[in-house]
């Protein structure tokens, strides 16, 4: 979180998402995983609207 922070301190686009449970990585360990999925539908969503020029700044809170 405070690395998100600090990006949008300096003026940055972050999109932070907190996967209770999950750890730095956890993405390459089960890829059929539901949460690895909804982990990397949201990644491709952000860098989407970010390609796109929209941007992305929020906060949200994963499950």
């Amino acid at each position: 979180m405070a690395y998100a922070n600090a990006i949008w301190q300096a003026g940055g686009q972050a999109e932070l998402h907190v996967w209770l449970g999950a750890y730095h990585g956890f993405d390459g360990i089960a890829p059929r995983a539901a949460l690895i999925r909804d982990a990397r539908d949201a990644r491709t969503r952000w860098l989407r609207r970010l390609l796109a020029g929209r941007g992305g700044a929020a906060v949200r809170a994963g499950s």
